[in-house]
């Protein structure tokens, strides 16, 4: 871990510093978010801190991204969050995109699989973002 991001972390117990240090990977990120998180069916009610996922073992897209920055900048990373904003009545979606190679791709918790994990194969955010346009969808049904 690099020594600026220590003290982000000096808050989380050694069990929680452990979860973080196995997540050295973006794809192992999004298999933590897929199977030991639950999806968080509070929305928009919480908005719990990496920290309060991992208390707590279930997160909304926002909060699973959230939890997938901070485990990329515990492994030297950047922490970055993209909001995929909505127009009408569609839901927004937060990912947490990283570079790798010089191509874009991104970890999320969504209860839909098209709107999770993207390979590094993007060119740039921007055709990353579009990547997720397909599998856009509102929880209320409406149409937009």
């Amino acid at each position: 871990m690099k020594l600026k991001a220590a003290g982000a972390f000096s808050l989380f117990s050694k069990e929680q510093i452990g979860i973080l240090r196995r997540l050295d990977t973006p794809r192992k990120v999004q298999d933590f978010l897929d199977h030991e998180i639950a999806y968080n069916e509070e929305v928009p009610d919480t908005c719990r801190s990496p920290l309060g996922v991992l208390r707590h073992g279930k997160a909304h897209c926002a909060e699973g991204a959230m939890l997938a920055a901070a485990a990329f900048m515990f492994h030297g990373r950047p922490a970055l969050l993209l909001d995929l904003r909505a127009n009408s009545r569609d839901d927004d979606h937060v990912i947490a995109p990283f570079l790798e190679n010089g191509r874009w791709g991104a970890a999320a918790q969504s209860h839909f699989c098209g709107l999770r994990y993207r390979e590094p194969v993007y060119g740039s955010s921007a055709e990353l973002a579009k990547s997720y346009f397909e599998f856009y969808c509102n929880y209320s049904g409406l149409s937009s």
